[in-house]
């Protein structure tokens, strides 16, 4: 059966950065969908003390949070489609300092003509106008200045948002997950985990519960590492021992209910086993599910299947909430990059620079538009603009973002169904 959703999706796009600049920190021990009330704990911010501005606040939902048809687009488009070219606009981006893994990618808002690009050492970028200008957000509360590796929406609340990055350790100092409140204008950093981690793959959030108390966060590239939080993120804890013995990896995270989790394991670099692991009494033992290693965040469509990139290329789908896994395309269909939803249910990856869609839950793909110029690192869609959005960074030399590493594909998803 379906899952209800608000909205068409909870768009949680991701891009995981393979590159390292110097060895990680070791880490320590410390201590029904629903459109009603949510009290969200305050998070601490990086200078340690608790921050009691606007997310301690009661959250209403907004007045158009209402239940719709999972498939129907979040928000009327904005203007003309744009011409079916990849077009560069990275414009005022281009040419700012940064370093290896310079442009972590563009993260559209599925509910309204909001578009962020990560620039490492710098920030989160804004635009809303489809990308043709950007600006620096987050002038105030906590600064992110780490790269960017994941944004979950809140489907409940339009203006509510979690961010992951990576490297946060590097001077100046940030912390690796945000919360958001105000559609990005502003981020408060979870403090308390900054301190024994700052550098984080994934954020993944129980949104069956109203109160969003269940957080799940990887490591990155890191072995035997795991966070939670049980009280909205005001305290949180590495339970990463718990994992199986052997484990790569684990750093991509799915929540499903407040005790039932599944986690994706690279083997990549580590030296040990990629599987799927999951658990259902939160976190205190775990079941391997699937034994290959799988990369970047899963897709939990709005068919209640969920789809996995296997390392290598490749997709995997569960139909029964991460219980088993089934392979539905090899590295020659699909699965170079991390699978995501369109607004009528159809999956998206990519097969070499090609885009590819699939409308029958991965057993067939079809090769829309023209293949992206560049071998990409991530690739997105919005909704609102009909468009895709695909990136690259380099990781030699100066590392100023290249002039061409953000481009658009204009592509009508409901004028082009198959």
């Amino acid at each position: 059966m379906p899952r209800a959703r608000l909205r068409w999706s909870t768009l949680a796009s991701t891009l995981f950065l393979a590159c390292s600049s110097s060895e990680e920190p070791a880490t320590q021990d410390a201590s029904s969908e629903d459109a009603a009330r949510v009290d969200t704990a305050a998070p601490v911010t990086d200078s340690g003390a608790t921050d009691t501005s606007p997310i301690t606040d009661t959250l209403v939902a907004p007045a158009d949070a209402v239940t719709v048809d999972s498939h129907l687009p979040s928000a009327d488009a904005v203007g003309p489609t744009p011409p079916p070219e990849w077009v560069s606009i990275t414009h005022d981006l281009a040419g700012l300092a940064s370093e290896c893994g310079n442009v972590n990618g563009v993260f559209p808002d599925p509910s309204s003509d909001l578009l962020f690009a990560g620039i490492a050492r710098q920030g989160l970028y804004r635009s809303t106008d489809g990308g043709e200008t950007w600006a620096l957000t987050g002038a105030t509360g906590d600064k992110i200045l780490n790269r960017a590796a994941s944004v979950v929406w809140d489907p409940a609340h339009a203006s509510t948002l979690w961010y992951t990055g990576i490297y946060g350790w590097e001077s100046p100092f940030t912390s690796s997950v945000f919360i958001s409140t105000d559609r990005g204008v502003t981020f408060h950093g979870y403090g308390t985990l900054a301190t024994i981690q700052s550098s984080n793959d994934s954020i993944a959030v129980d949104l069956s519960d109203p109160t969003r108390k269940t957080l799940l966060s990887g490591g990155h590239e890191q072995k035997g590492v795991l966070f939670l939080s049980t009280d909205a993120g005001a305290t949180w804890k590495d339970i990463g021992k718990s994992l199986p013995a052997g484990s790569g990896f684990c750093t991509a995270t799915l929540v499903v209910d407040a005790k039932t989790y599944v986690v994706g394991c690279a083997a990549s670099w580590s030296g040990a086993a990629g599987m799927i692991v999951r658990s259902t009494d939160g976190g205190a033992s775990w079941t391997s599910v699937y034994g290959k290693g799988v990369s970047a965040q899963p897709l939990w469509a709005s068919d209640d299947s969920m789809y996995w990139a296997v390392e290598g290329g490749g997709i995997v789908r569960s139909t029964d909430r991460g219980k088993t896994w089934t392979a539905v395309a090899d590295a020659g269909k699909a699965g170079n990059l991390r699978p995501f939803e369109l607004p009528d249910a159809r999956i998206v990856s990519t097969k070499g620079k090609s885009v590819v869609v699939s409308a029958d839950h991965g057993a067939t793909w079809k090769n829309v538009g023209k293949d992206i110029p560049f071998q990409p690192n991530t690739l997105t869609y919005s909704g609102i603009r009909n468009a895709f959005y695909a990136s690259y960074f380099t990781c030699s030399g100066a590392n100023a973002v290249p002039a061409d590493s953000i481009v658009r594909f204009g592509w009508d998803y409901r004028a082009l169904a198959p």
